[in-house]
């Protein structure tokens, strides 16, 4: 009687963890197979709005599946909230000054969480246009 019983609740405990597990595996995966799985591409274009005010286009490129959620990118001053992000690219506005272009920041730092469930946080550095 109790075997059974026993064999159930370890059977849906396994269950458990591995669908817990999934989302983290799933986006290890996604991001083992292109490590460029997330891009983040500023200055697209710019648009004068003053005197000393930049209109600058910001695009983040994601490839996983698993959505990340409560982004936070931070570049220079600046930061940029996303309460979701997916599969895909969004590209917002931002306001800068004559001289965040002139001396652009060199790396964002990121904070999201994986599928709402595992936090994470990493540095993210620019590359080098030659020209």
């Amino acid at each position: 009687m109790y075997s059974g019983f026993n064999y159930v609740l370890s059977l849906t405990s396994l269950l458990i963890i591995a669908l817990l597990f999934l989302p983290l595996g799933v986006f290890a995966w996604d991001f083992l197979r292109n490590p460029s799985c997330f891009i983040i591409t500023p200055g697209g274009n710019v648009t004068q709005i003053g005197d000393d005010k930049y209109l600058v286009n910001i695009t983040v490129s994601y490839c996983s599946s698993i959505p990340l959620r409560d982004v936070k990118i931070r570049i220079g001053n600046i930061t940029l909230e996303f309460s979701e992000l997916t599969k895909g690219n969004i590209t917002r506005g931002i306001v800068v000054s004559r001289s965040d272009i002139e001396h652009p920041p060199r790396e964002a730092e990121i904070e999201a969480s994986i599928a709402g469930f595992y936090k994470i946080g990493f540095k993210y550095k620019f590359e080098e246009r030659g020209g």
